[in-house]
């Protein structure tokens, strides 16, 4: 058999050789190709978000005119990476191939572009497992290629080994991804769980195998849970407090820490720190928030905002477990003060939320069988301590109406409730029979050992709170318990804790691991630079985007890895009150599998492929002052806006002057003698001043002159200033519809692209006319993206029977979005993106 290295890697040569061919073409005019290539690219953009739940039918639509993009200029990676994610979505995967293979020839570094190309000709061109098994081994053997490649293609071979059921070979192709490359997560991922089901019972082989994984991916705050979980069973509470916590403060990047995440943290502070020590860390908690409250509060006084909606530092308590565990605690630290005014707090708390889930007014989403059962756990809660911690116990049995409606909604609970009155009441033998029939109840447990240590039966108790512990090392009650045994003299702790404690040790987890989440930049370094700080409008802008990792080890690159290849860039403008008009991007620069240490990733971003780009190009009349930021990994922030995810940056351009375009001064019939004569280089940039005449008065009205001179005596106050209207774009419209008609396709398309519809300048409504016979495929393609606004018009009928598959695409995808109730471009007319009127001073609305 001839080896499939020789069969797979001259085929590919071929292929891209021929692909090379096709792209190394070019043109000998001198029409604005990059610049017509993005204006269609973005045309293709902003028709497929119009819509916000795109099918594969719209995604194939929008690849049709990101071909058309391609061909005119073929060396813009940016076009082609657009091509493969439509094809992707189109379901097109010879697209994907075809696509990839052109990119490839421009950036031949691109190891995920590598791996998916490489991927799809062995799904392709092999059958059988045994031969995708020959080429697997063939190219992981293969020292040429990326490192981080061969190891997604060894685990790619391993779980093919697995479901024919070969178990050796399995494990071998799985050990050799490990080795290729340790940023790969999914293999580190089921290389832990393969052992973890095989040795269930080695745990410093299963933690072993968590820090592989955790080095593989130091960001994922559950592989930090399951170390320290695994360190809890063993009681090195004070190793598992440091990974418990590395997973709180990752967590808490992203959005506020759940309740329990938060609890369990304090439980471990409680072994480690004993329960004082959480006391005080409760009560330094409150007051921070309380503090916060209190100066937004002044600020919004001060501001004279309103304050209804603000919180008030009275109103700031801990959740319900966080003030059950807090006073745990107290009882357990001897703190009587801090007990008492805890559980005057804590019956205050149940009683609002009593209160507010009473009423459907006030109980939010909640149901009111929702809402009665959370009124039962918070009851239930509140007596449970009460007896527990024997805090006013006597008030158990004054209010029979709440211990008639637990017992009637949860038996057991009441159960467990009499038990506890029996034991607060004297009668600690009744409390241990009441509580035989419900072990091993974890309340039950407490309760008999309690019972048992009223009695004097000291080893009794410690048995029953060591159950407790080992049970459930990370509930309150647990942390309770293993402080009862210390004060009776016993000692729960794990032989095994010091070995667990010592795997999990600086250098093997080294120390700087905890600080990635909170010092992102001691581990990485982002710079976003501008060619210029002075751009001329419409000119190709070009970001450079610098991603470095700084940290001692290799790090996984990607939109959920490590380092987050995911940006939001937006503009920052001086100025210009468009807000309302300005979408941000989304950046991808997943171009490398990993980085390795000091090593670098820089891309060219484009800024301006959507709308923001639309109508930042549709004020080429004005001075804009601005800069582009970037947030990597971003999320939704509590208080609006977007926040960087963990390990994550927010970095921005140097400040940059966009000036307008010269012939934005011209008059009326200037500009139309203009375009009669322009050479084809130019005629685009004419465009844009048209475009800007028509727009920019609509997306962001010059404010009017206003007279700071104070008027003489006898003189009447001075006039509202006279409004100049935009010019007259008729005959400019005139001019257009006589060039176009010279004009070669490429330059036809970017008149199209460019030019406002009549719906938003109806000056222009004669070029409109005048173009819609273009047979041209691109022409009538944009024609349809841009001009056609009504389902039933003529030219859309026609298209939609055409005899060229891409013009019938294009349409049929039209038609879908124009019978939608979103708004494609076509459709827009001038007050879809004017101000609101309400933000407008009465000058503008005047307009």
């Amino acid at each position: 058999m001839t080896p499939c290295r020789f069969r797979l890697v001259p085929a590919l040569l071929l292929i891209l050789a021929a692909c090379f061919a096709s792209h190394a073409q070019t043109s000998p005019d001198r029409e604005p190709r990059e610049a017509a290539a993005r204006e269609i690219t973005r045309r293709a953009l902003l028709d497929l978000r119009s819509t916000s739940s795109p099918t594969p039918e719209d995604y194939r639509a929008a690849l049709v005119m990101f071909t058309f993009a391609a061909e005119i200029d073929p060396t813009s990676t940016d076009i082609i990476r657009r091509q493969i994610e439509a094809a992707h979505n189109a379901g097109d995967q010879d697209a994907v191939v075809a696509h990839t293979r052109a990119l490839l020839l421009l950036d031949p570094s691109d190891t995920v572009a590598t791996l998916r190309l490489i991927t799809a000709l062995i799904a392709r061109d092999h059958n059988t497992a045994e031969s995708r098994l020959a080429a697997y081994d063939q190219i992981v053997a293969d020292k040429s290629l990326d490192a981080s490649i061969r190891s997604r293609l060894a685990l790619d071979a391993a779980l093919l080994l697995r479901e024919k059921g070969d178990e050796n070979g399995f494990k071998d192709r799985l050990v050799k991804a490990l080795q290729l490359d340790s940023t790969h997560k999914e293999a580190a991922s089921l290389a832990a769980t393969y052992f973890a089901q095989r040795v269930p019972n080695d745990a410093p082989g299963r933690i072993d195998l968590l820090i592989n994984l955790l080095k593989a991916d130091p960001l994922d705050p559950n592989i930090h849970l399951s170390i320290s979980r695994e360190l809890v069973v063993a009681g090195a509470y004070e190793a598992a407090l440091r990974f418990h916590t590395n997973a709180l403060n990752i967590s808490s990047v992203l959005a506020r820490p759940n309740e329990q995440a938060v609890v369990e943290n304090y439980t471990l502070q409680w072994y480690v720190r004993g329960p004082a020590k959480v006391v005080t860390s409760i009560n330094d908690a409150i007051a921070v928030e309380r503090d916060t409250a209190a100066r937004n509060l002044r600020k919004l006084i001060e501001n004279r905002r309103p304050t209804d909606e603000a919180p008030k530092p009275e109103d700031i308590n801990a959740p319900l477990p966080v003030s059950s565990l807090y006073l745990l605690a107290a009882d357990a630290s001897g703190d009587k003060a801090a007990l008492t005014g805890g559980f005057r707090e804590f019956t205050a708390q149940v009683d609002r939320l009593v209160e507010k889930l009473r009423s459907p007014r006030t109980r939010g989403t909640l149901t009111e069988q929702e809402a009665g059962a959370a009124t039962l756990e918070a009851l239930v809660e509140l007596n449970m301590l009460r007896l527990w911690l024997d805090v006013d116990a006597a008030a158990y049995n004054q209010k029979p109406d709440i211990v008639r409606g637990i017992r009637n909604a949860y038996p057991q609970g009441a159960d467990l409730l009499d038990a506890l009155w029996e034991l607060r009441a004297g009668r600690p033998q009744e409390t241990i029979d009441r509580c035989a029939p419900l072990l091993p109840n974890r309340v039950a447990r407490l309760a008999t050992a309690l019972a048992h240590e009223a009695l004097g039966h000291t080893a009794d108790a410690i048995d029953l709170y060591r159950l407790i512990v080992e049970s459930d090392p990370l509930q309150p009650v647990a942390a309770w318990s293993s402080s009862r045994i210390a004060k009776l003299g016993g000692k729960p702790v794990s032989p095994r804790a010091p070995e667990l404690a010592r795997l999990v040790a600086d250098p093997r987890v080294p120390a700087w691991m905890d600080r990635m989440a909170t010092e992102p930049n001691r581990f990485i370094r982002i710079t976003a630079t501008l060619p210029s700080q002075e751009i001329n409008a419409t000119d190709p802008v070009s970001i450079r985007l610098t991603i470095t990792n700084q940290s001692p080890i290799p790090l996984a690159l990607g939109p959920d890895r490590p380092l987050s290849s995911r940006f939001l860039l937006a503009p920052k403008m001086d100025g210009a009150s468009i807000d309302r008009l300005i979408r941000p991007e989304v950046i991808d620069a997943d171009r490398r599998l990993r980085l390795l240490p000091r090593e670098s990733l820089t891309i060219d971003v484009w800024p301006g492929p959507g709308q923001t780009g639309w109508v930042l190009d549709s004020l080429a009349n004005r001075n804009l002052r601005l800069r582009w930021n970037f947030i990597q990994g971003f999320s939704p922030g509590e208080s609006g806006g977007f926040t960087p995810g963990p390990m994550c940056l927010t970095v921005e351009t140097q400040p940059a002057l966009l000036r307008p375009l010269a012939a934005s001064s011209l008059s009326a019939m200037e500009l139309a003698t203009s375009i009669t004569g322009a050479p084809i280089e130019s005629i685009h940039r004419l465009a844009c001043v048209a475009r800007a005449s028509a727009l920019q008065p609509i997306f962001n009205p010059d404010p009017p002159p206003v007279s700071t001179e104070t008027p003489r005596r006898g003189q009447p106050p001075p006039q509202p200033p006279v409004v100049i209207p935009p010019i007259d774009l008729k005959p400019a419209a005139s001019a257009f519809t006589l060039r176009y008609q010279t004009l070669p396709p490429t330059s036809r398309a970017l008149l199209l692209c460019i030019l406002p519809h009549a719906g938003l300048a109806p000056d222009l409504a004669s070029f409109d006319a005048a173009v819609r016979n273009d047979q041209d495929p691109l022409a009538r393609c944009l024609f349809i993206l841009t001009r056609i606004s009504d389902p039933a018009d003529e030219t859309m009928k026609d298209s939609l029977t055409s005899e060229d598959a891409r013009i019938r695409t294009v349409a049929e995808s039209a038609l879908r979005r124009l019978n939608q109730p979103a708004k494609a471009y076509p459709k827009l007319v001038p007050d879809d993106l004017r101000a609101p009127a309400a933000t407008r001073s009465a000058s503008e609305q005047a307009r």
